[in-house]
C-alpha cells in the first residue's frame, strides 16, 4: 500500500513539473501529416513500457530502496514523456515552437 502511494507521487510530480515545463517551454503540437509520427509514437511507448516494466525496478528502485525508488523511477517515466519524447519527436519532424505561433496567430 505504501509502495503504490510513493509510485502514484512520483507520477503526480512528475506531471505537475513536466507540464509546466511541457506548457511554458516546449508548446509541443501534435505535427499532423508527418511520415516519422507512428513510428516515432511506438518507439516511445516502447521504451517507456521497457523502463517501467525492467529498467527503472532494476536500476532505480535497488538504488534508492523500494518507496523512494519506486517514486523516482515513475517520476523519470514521467518527465520522459511530458517533456524528453516531445522534443525528439518535434526535432525529428520538424517543427519548432515558433511554426505553433505562426499557424495561431494565422486562425
Amino acid at each position: 500500500m505504501m509502495n503504490d502511494s510513493f509510485k502514484a507521487a512520483g507520477y503526480f510530480t512528475g506531471l505537475m513539473i513536466g507540464s509546466y515545463i511541457e506548457r511554458h517551454y516546449i508548446r509541443y503540437e501534435i505535427p499532423y501529416g508527418s511520415p516519422n509520427l507512428g513510428i516515432l509514437s511506438c518507439v516511445g511507448a516502447a521504451i517507456m513500457i521497457t523502463w517501467k516494466e525492467y529498467l527503472g525496478p532494476a536500476t532505480v528502485v535497488l538504488a534508492f530502496g523500494k518507496h523512494w525508488g519506486s517514486f523516482v523511477a515513475r517520476f523519470l517515466l514521467t518527465i520522459f514523456a511530458t517533456v524528453v519524447w516531445p522534443l525528439v519527436i518535434r526535432k525529428e519532424c520538424g517543427t519548432s515552437p515558433a511554426d505553433t505561433e505562426t499557424e495561431e496567430t494565422a486562425a
